[in-house]
């Protein structure tokens, strides 16, 4: 087997992964958190998922971003650190949560997507149905987004779940005053961020009525 992305073969054969499970690497573009001591705790949960998707011989490519997979819900994540997308990402993967999952990186491509402007012109991917949205984002913090959104009739009715590092209290009454639907602070480890990606699932996917587009 050839390295992928530099990374040294022998860690493949040290976890009896499969060439399918290097696509599946590739295809995640998480080559980089591997070889990142500080991200020791998701090195674990990722080799993991990658040897389940290859031992099960699932399609190893992005199933939420397939066109011809329909899904219930679709989520919108808006959050400009890339390590959080990608572990949000794992997360939901290995909670076999049931939905659309995308992602945008600021505030100001939140309303890209919502309004299918520059590079989201013409997609086929319907409005979500939640938006996950942090708080300090470049050009547009968290903040102006849901006040904004909350001030669009064609949008207002999307829930939006503030998914942020702050713990204020004041943040929280502020937030809920401005028309959040919940307020999750992130969690510390990926364990917690399991339970909290399956309560949002358990919620948000298979208990709540949402609009459908």
């Amino acid at each position: 087997m050839e390295p992928a992305n530099g990374l040294s073969v022998d860690i493949f054969r040290k976890f009896n992964v499969g060439s399918n499970a290097v696509n599946y690497y590739q295809s995640y573009q998480i080559v980089p958190l591997l070889n990142d001591v500080s991200r020791t705790f998701a090195n674990y949960r990722l080799k993991t998922l990658c040897v389940k998707k290859a031992r099960s011989g699932l399609d190893v490519q992005l199933d939420s971003m397939d066109p011809a997979i329909q899904y219930k819900v679709t989520i919108l994540m808006a959050d400009d650190d890339a390590d959080d997308r990608y572990l949000v990402q794992m997360a939901f993967e290995e909670n076999d949560i049931q939905c659309q999952l995308l992602f945008v990186e600021d505030g100001s491509e939140v309303f890209e997507f919502l309004n299918r402007q520059g590079k989201y012109a013409g997609i086929n991917t319907p409005l979500p149905n939640l938006i996950m949205l942090d708080l300090n984002m470049p050009k547009k913090d968290g903040r102006q987004v849901l006040s904004e959104i909350k001030n669009i009739p064609a949008f207002r009715h999307i829930p939006i779940v503030i998914f942020t590092t702050s713990k204020s209290p004041d943040d929280v009454r502020q937030l809920y005053k401005m028309g959040a639907s919940g307020f999750i602070t992130k969690p510390s480890s990926f364990d917690k961020l399991l339970e909290v990606v399956r309560n949002i699932g358990s919620y948000w996917v298979d208990t709540a009525t949402l609009v459908i587009y």
